[in-house]
């Protein structure tokens, strides 16, 4: 079923289908998750976070917790890579949005940077989930550098 949902409207439907997937997992007695996409022609901040909270299985709000348990972590640090590269967002303005310093942004870039260097087996699979459901490469040999040189486009 295909239901477009504005970027006013998303964060709310996220906690519903969230409250809805731990009703039924409860009712059912075994784990219940709906899976979500997004319209690639449709990138923005929230079409990011419904993805990302879908794939690393977290909410937004515990995204937004400054916390340091791993999985979020690294939810958060790959919203940040996302944002930058997909949106060209400035880091200030992801920083901005999750309550942190963009230094804070700056390291969780330059984390998920050098785990594609290393070829981080759970990273590629992130990255490679998240090529899939926006239609767009987000790694290949220049794509880093190119960002960096200021000179990254993001392809239509």
């Amino acid at each position: 079923m295909n239901i477009q949902v504005s970027d006013q409207v998303l964060p709310a439907v996220i906690k519903i289908i969230e409250d809805t997937e731990r009703q039924l997992s409860h009712l059912a007695g075994y784990s219940v998750a709906i899976k979500l996409s997004v319209n690639p022609t449709d990138i923005s901040e929230s079409a990011i976070q419904m993805l990302i909270c879908d794939y690393y299985n977290v909410s937004w709000a515990q995204i937004m917790v400054k916390g340091r348990k791993g999985t979020i972590v690294k939810a958060r640090q790959m919203y940040c890579y996302l944002a930058y590269h997909l949106m060209n967002n400035k880091m200030v303005t992801i920083g901005r949005q999750l309550g942190q310093d963009h230094t804070t942004i700056i390291n969780s870039i330059n984390t998920i940077e050098g785990y594609i260097k290393v070829k981080d087996a759970a990273t590629i699979n992130a990255i490679k989930f998240f090529e899939e459901k926006f239609k767009l490469p987000l790694i290949n040999d220049n794509t880093i550098n190119q960002r960096r040189n200021g000179s990254f486009l993001r392809q239509a």
